[in-house]
């Protein structure tokens, strides 16, 4: 592969990543909302609770079409 096309796939790469990462920022803090919003406490030392947040994210990773 050439350093071009190395360097363009680098980006690329790069620009996934900040995606993921700011579609998983968004999701947390929609999460942690919905459950205030419920009146539920947040206890990620809970293993259902972090179960919960682990999927409520892979689900916004697929429907962002990140996953």
């Amino acid at each position: 592969m050439s350093d071009v096309s190395e360097a363009g796939a680098d980006d690329g790469l790069r620009a996934k990543e900040m995606v993921v990462g700011s579609v998983t920022h968004d999701a947390i803090e929609r999460w942690i909302t919905e459950r205030e919003n419920a009146g539920r406490t947040i206890d990620l030392y809970e293993r259902d609770a972090v179960k919960d947040l682990a999927r409520f994210i892979r689900n916004q990773l697929l429907a962002e079409g990140l996953a």
